[in-house]
C-alpha cells in the first residue's frame, strides 16, 4: 500500500506541473488574434459577447472556462475518475470549436471589427509601400483578400484568427489529452461519439441562423432581379434579423434603399446611404460623407454604429486622396474626424502621425505616435510606427530618443527594415 502511494505521487507532481502552466496560458495568452491590435485574451474574451469598448477582466470568458476544466481534467487523471475525464475534455474540445463558431456565427460585431482591422491592415500596407522609403516586397503570408460573404467564408476566417492564439491550442491540446487518457481508462468509445455529436450539435445550433439568413439574401437577389420589391425588402429585413453579422453589413441596407429610390421613397435611411454611396454622388466625396453622417442621428443601433464606421471609411478614402496629391494639411483635418466617428481606427491614427510630421508639427505626431503605439501589436506596424516617431525626435534635435525609436523599429522588424537600418546607420 505505502508503494503504491509512494508510487502515485510523482505523477501527481508531473500532471499538475504539466498542467499549471498550461492553465495560465489558457488565461493570459491570446485565443483570437487580431490583425493590428492587442486582443484577446483568454481572461478579455467573454462567453456571451465580444465589446471592443470592455477589455477587462470577466470570470465568464473563454480562459477561465478553459483554466477550470484544465484543472478538472488533472483531477480527475490524477485520481483516476476516467468518465469525468472524458466529460472534460470533450468539454475543452467544446470550447475550441465554440471560439471559431461565435467568430464566423453567432458575435456580428467580433466578426466586424476583424474584417475592419483586416482592411486597415490592406490600407496600411498599401500606404506605406508607396509613401514610405520602406520594404521593396510585401508579406508572403498576407493574405490579399478575406472574403466574408458566405457562412463558409466566416468558417475559414474564423479559423485565420484563431490559428495563431497559444491560448486556443493549450485548451485544445489539453482537451485532446484529457480525451485521450479518459478513452484509454474506460476501455470504451463511447464519449468518442458524444464528442463528435456535441460539436455537430453546437454547430447546427452557432450555424443554424446564419445559414438561414444566407438563404434569404439569395433570395432577396432572386426576388429583386423579378421585380418583386415587396418580398425582396421583406427577405433583406428578415436576413438582417436573423443574423448579426447582416446587421453590420452596409450593402445590404444599400439594396433596400436602392428598391426605394425606384419607388420614389426618397426619405428613408437606407434610401440615404444607397445615395451617400453611388458613384455620381462620390465624385464629390465631402457631400457624400455629409449626406452619411447627416443619417446617424436618425439611425439606431446597430445601424447608426455602420453608419459611423463607414463616415469615418469615406473621410480615410478622401484623405488618402488629399496625401497623394500633397495636402497635408486637408488629412490632419479628415483623420480627426475619422477618429471622431471611429476612435479605434488604426489606419486613421497611422496616417494622423505622418501627415503631422509633414506640416511640421512634429510633438503632435509624437503624442498620437505613441498613444496608438499602446495598443498595436502588428510588427510590421509597430516598426513603422517607431519609424515615424524616430523621424520627429530627429526634427526636434532629440537624437538619443531618435535613436531608441528606430532601435526599437529594427529591432521589431529586422528583415527589410531598410528605413529604420538606414537612419541607425546613416551619418
Amino acid at each position: 500500500m505505502v508503494e503504491s502511494a509512494t508510487g502515485k505521487n510523482p505523477l501527481k507532481i508531473f500532471v499538475w506541473l504539466t498542467v499549471l502552466p498550461c492553465m495560465a496560458a489558457e488565461i493570459f495568452a491570446k485565443w483570437l488574434c487580431f490583425p493590428l491590435t492587442k486582443q484577446l485574451r483568454g481572461f478579455q474574451f467573454p462567453l456571451l459577447g465580444y465589446s471592443p469598448e470592455r477589455q477587462d477582466f470577466s470570470i465568464c470568458c473563454y480562459g477561465v472556462a478553459a483554466a477550470v476544466l484544465c484543472g478538472a481534467a488533472a483531477f480527475s487523471l490524477t485520481r483516476q475518475k476516467h468518465r469525468l475525464l472524458c466529460w472534460t475534455g470533450a468539454g475543452l474540445v467544446w470550447l475550441n470549436a465554440l471560439t471559431i463558431l461565435q467568430v464566423a456565427c453567432t458575435d456580428g460585431p467580433l466578426l466586424k471589427e476583424l474584417g475592419s482591422e483586416w482592411n486597415q491592415q490592406q490600407s496600411t500596407a498599401v500606404f506605406t509601400q508607396r509613401t514610405l522609403p520602406t520594404n521593396d516586397v510585401g508579406e508572403p503570408s498576407m493574405w490579399h483578400d478575406l472574403p466574408l460573404d458566405t457562412l463558409a467564408d466566416r468558417f475559414i476566417a474564423g479559423w485565420y484568427f484563431v490559428r495563431f492564439g497559444w491560448g486556443w491550442w493549450c485548451a485544445l491540446f489539453a482537451g485532446l489529452a484529457a480525451l485521450g487518457f479518459g478513452l484509454c481508462g474506460e476501455k470504451r468509445w463511447t464519449m468518442t461519439w458524444a464528442t463528435l455529436g456535441g460539436m455537430a450539435a453546437l454547430v447546427c445550433v452557432c450555424a443554424g441562423r446564419p445559414a438561414l439568413a444566407e438563404v434569404l439574401v439569395a433570395r432577396a437577389h432572386v426576388a429583386e432581379a423579378r421585380g418583386e420589391s415587396d418580398k425582396a425588402i421583406a427577405c433583406y429585413r428578415r436576413a438582417i434579423r436573423l443574423d448579426g453579422w447582416n446587421a453590420l453589413r452596409p450593402d445590404l441596407y444599400e439594396r433596400i434603399g436602392a428598391i426605394d429610390a425606384n419607388f420614389g421613397r426618397t426619405t428613408t435611411i437606407e434610401y440615404g446611404m444607397y445615395h451617400a454611396e453611388m458613384a455620381s454622388t462620390q465624385i464629390d466625396m465631402p457631400k457624400s460623407i455629409a449626406e452619411l453622417s447627416a443619417l446617424i442621428p436618425r439611425a439606431s443601433e446597430p445601424l447608426a454604429g455602420v453608419l459611423r464606421k463607414r463616415t469615418a471609411e469615406l473621410f480615410m478614402q478622401d484623405a488618402r486622396t488629399h496625401h497623394f496629391h500633397g495636402a497635408y494639411g486637408a488629412v490632419v483635418s479628415e483623420c480627426k474626424e475619422a477618429l471622431r466617428f471611429d476612435p479605434r481606427s488604426v489606419v486613421a491614427a497611422y496616417y494622423l502621425s505622418r501627415d503631422y510630421y509633414l506640416i511640421g508639427a512634429y510633438q503632435n505626431a509624437i503624442d498620437v505616435t505613441k498613444k496608438t503605439l499602446k495598443r498595436v501589436d502588428d510588427p510590421i506596424l509597430r516598426a513603422d510606427f517607431s519609424s515615424n516617431l524616430g523621424d520627429a525626435y530627429t526634427k526636434l534635435n532629440a537624437f538619443s530618443d531618435a535613436k531608441l525609436a528606430y532601435r526599437e523599429s529594427y529591432l521589431r522588424d529586422y528583415i527589410l527594415n531598410l528605413r529604420a537600418l538606414s537612419a541607425l546607420t546613416g551619418p
